[in-house]
């Protein structure tokens, strides 16, 4: 399986809070939602603000026209109002060309507690290739 872990957050912001609860204990949590663009250019929120890291979140999706080669995947970051602030990094997923809507690619988003945001694809338990972009 690849993994494409783009920087985090363009400009120096940072995609982790460091919070505290009321026990005193800390704990890493996203500060801002991690998601994708669909095609649209509507944002899909797959990690929201205030998640505990490390965090990940699977979402299936499929194509949009016939014979697609590619999936394009641009990873974003949000905020609280669930609107796309800032790209994180461009992604290309290979696929086998198909009819439109039969490709299920699972794109899996992961957070680890050092910041790093990691993306895979995978389709009917084949891992594929992820090209950064």
């Amino acid at each position: 399986m690849v993994a494409a872990s783009p920087p985090i957050g363009a400009g120096g912001r940072r995609l982790l809070l460091l919070t505290v609860d009321n026990g005193g204990m800390s704990a890493a949590t996203t500060a801002r939602s991690i998601g994708i663009e669909v095609k649209g250019g509507a944002f899909v929120p797959l990690i929201p603000v205030g998640t505990p890291v490390p965090a990940r979140h699977s979402e299936i999706f499929t194509t949009a026209d016939d014979d697609q080669p590619s999936i394009q995947v641009t990873l974003l970051a949000g905020d609280r109002s669930g609107r796309a602030t800032e790209r994180i990094g461009r992604f290309e997923i290979l696929i086998d060309p198909a009819p439109r809507g039969y490709p299920q690619v699972e794109v899996t988003i992961a957070v680890d507690g050092w910041q790093q945001v990691t993306l895979t694809a995978s389709e009917r338990g084949r891992a594929l290739r992820v090209l950064a972009g």
